[in-house]
């Protein structure tokens, strides 16, 4: 299990919102490429990301959500 923690200074709508949108990642992460899927328990999510300076493709299954906390 990863467990990572921050203080973002924005309303808590606006954050999930962007969190979950995963199309929009690569305008705001510069490590990903690519990112599609749904943040619903059960779903896959694809993500391209730059690692060491190459393309890498993973699949994650989301396990669970809790809507505006995780």
């Amino acid at each position: 299990m990863f467990y990572a923690e921050t203080v973002i200074d924005s309303d808590i709508d606006s954050v999930w919102k962007m969190l979950t949108d995963l199309e929009s990642y690569s305008k705001w992460n510069p490590w990903i490429v690519e990112a599609s899927g749904k943040a619903l328990p059960d779903s896959t999510v694809i993500v391209t990301a730059i690692m060491n300076g190459k393309p890498m493709r993973a699949t994650h299954t989301v396990l669970e959500t809790v809507p505006n906390r995780r």
